[in-house]
């Protein structure tokens, strides 16, 4: 071996690579023949990592980051869709998330507060406009009912019998 840092071929060489580190396993926990099940290494490797958040890094001792309203604007836009709303929603819901993830708290509370207002007017236009409708229909029909009862008498002229104008 060459005593300067520098390989045979020229190249510095580099410190072996330690092997990974193997998950400890209960031994109730191993599989056929003492070896870990595959899970135990996924679940090692998947391990959840905690990561602080833009807002806790510059919001120390401020007000709570808005909230974004994405779920109330995905719920809108799926299954209550009045005139688009719920996809305007959704557009302000996301914008908001994007300004709340890249720090900048004040127009991802402006977009919030859109979000949210065309979110109630969405949810109300979809809930108020079915119950005015079943409203119209319910009124439509008593209406129609008691015409029929009063027009039965118009439909009933008896062409016999004693008039009492000819007398």
């Amino acid at each position: 071996m060459c005593p300067c840092p520098l390989g045979a071929r020229g190249r510095r060489e580099r410190p072996p690579v330690p092997p990974p580190p193997t998950a400890r396993v209960s031994p109730h926990r191993l599989g056929r023949g003492g070896q870990p099940p595959p899970f135990a290494l996924l679940t090692r490797v998947l391990a959840p990592v905690t990561h602080l958040s833009v807002t806790d890094a510059t919001n120390k001792g401020a007000s709570p980051a808005p909230r974004d309203h994405l779920v109330w604007a995905i719920f809108n836009t799926l299954y209550m869709n009045f005139c688009c709303l719920g996809f305007v929603a959704l557009a302000f819901a996301i914008k908001a998330r994007d300004r709340k993830v890249s720090g900048d708290v004040e127009a991802a509370r402006h977009f919030s507060s859109k979000a949210r207002c065309y979110n109630a007017l969405a949810t109300a236009g979809s809930v108020l406009l079915p119950l005015l409708l079943a409203a119209l229909i319910v009124t439509g029909v008593i209406h129609l009912s008691k015409l029929a009862q009063e027009s039965v008498g118009f439909f009933t002229y008896q062409f016999s019998g004693s008039d009492d104008e000819d007398q």
